[in-house]
Parts: C-alpha cells; sequence; structure tokens
C-alpha cells in the first residue's frame, strides 16, 4: 500500500506518517492502488484510530470528512495530544467484493 509522498515511516510499525500540531487539522489520504489489482473502491465500511498511548492519559484524535476516490481514502484529522502517536486504520470494498484494509500513522508534535 502507498500514501502520499515525502511521508517518513513510523520506526515501531514502520507504517507511513503524517506529522501535525494539536490545533492543525490535516488531511490523510490512504492510497489502495497496490492493493485494488485494477479494481477501483466502491465504499468505505470504516476510518478508525487505535491511540497508541506513548503519553499517559494522552487525548484522542478526531476524524472528520472522510470521503474517496477511484483508489484513496481521504481523512481529516483533528485534535490529537502534543509527542503522541495515532495508528490510522481505512476499511474498504472494492467493486468486486474484496474487503482490504490500509493503515497509516498519525505524529502529534507541537513543534
Amino acid at each position: 500500500m502507498s500514501h502520499s509522498p515525502n511521508l517518513l515511516k513510523d520506526p515501531d510499525t514502520g507504517l507511513p506518517v503524517l506529522e501535525k500540531r494539536p490545533v492543525e487539522q490535516r488531511i490523510y489520504q490512504l492510497d489502495f492502488t497496490t492493493l485494488l489489482s485494477g479494481s477501483i473502491i466502491a465504499s468505505v465500511t470504516s476510518v478508525t484510530f487505535t491511540n497508541m498511548g506513548k503519553v499517559v492519559s494522552s487525548t484522542d484524535i478526531t476524524l472528520e470528512g472522510i470521503t474517496f476516490s477511484s483508489r484513496q481514502v481521504q481523512v481529516t484529522l483533528g485534535a490529537g495530544q502534543d509527542l503522541e502517536n495515532y495508528q490510522i486504520t481505512a476499511r474498504i470494498v472494492d467493486v468486486t467484493g474484496n474487503a482490504l484494509q490500509g493503515d497509516g500513522m498519525l505524529h502529534v508534535r507541537a513543534l
């Protein structure tokens, strides 16, 4: 699975990373092109996040504005705790009925 260009890799999971500040809202694009084998996305069944627990009692992020195109899922991410990491998971169904999952990582950093 590929992601937006110029993304770093999370050292713990190897997942592509998007960084944002706690006050920012950012769009994260998960690209399913390599998983779709020529097919396209028919629907997004869910987009969820997992707070990785790097900061004790950290606050959660918000997921807003979930959209998709033929091969990408876009989600707007807001809020979050400084120094915390959040795994983003998107589950989709393609037009042939295959259920697929893509993952990425959000790092929230104040500076």
